[in-house]
């Protein structure tokens, strides 16, 4: 068995903001592309609980990979923090988008801006709990099941090694 490599603190970093991204522009994308797969654009109301929904089961699905492939838990625990804060921004601006084009739009974005900054901080704990609620029962489902499943291997191991099969 080979030691592992060091690695550098510049490619470690690297690798945590290219985690952080594909995983945040994973779980956008999804909320974004499943309202339009449904078909139903005149309902906005479902259309956003389809998204919402999207968005709550992918951080759920990938963090339950993560948790099954990584040994890492702090450092998953931190990027899910750091994925759900990077969705929640991207939801605040998204809503500001929103605000300022289309039709019932405010006239300019300063006028939406006063207005939807009452409300900032409600809107960021709401979308960044949306995603970590999920990612957790995830993280902790696949952590269960990767002690598990060393524990079912180790057992297997040892039985073929005292002799196999009775």
């Amino acid at each position: 068995m080979t030691p592992p490599r060091a690695v550098s603190p510049a490619r470690r970093a690297a690798r945590a903001v290219l985690d952080t991204t594909l995983r945040a522009a994973a779980l956008l994308a999804v909320a974004e592309v499943a309202p339009i797969l449904t078909g139903d654009t005149d309902d906005a109301l479902a259309g956003g609980l389809m998204a919402m929904f999207s968005l709550a089961t992918a951080a759920l699905v990938v963090a339950l990979l993560d948790g099954i492939r990584q040994r890492d838990r702090l450092r998953l625990c931190l990027l899910w923090a750091v994925v759900a804060s990077v969705v929640s921004l991207y939801e605040i601006a998204a809503d500001l988008w929103r605000s300022t084009h289309g039709p019932g739009s405010y006239p300019s974005l300063e006028i939406a801006w006063t207005i939807e900054r009452a409300d900032l901080l409600g809107t960021f704990v709401f979308f960044a709990l949306f995603v970590a609620v999920p990612a957790a029962v995830g993280l902790g489902l696949g952590a269960v099941i990767r002690m598990c499943s060393r524990a079912t291997s180790r057992s297997l191991d040892a039985h073929a090694s005292a002799g196999g099969t009775r």
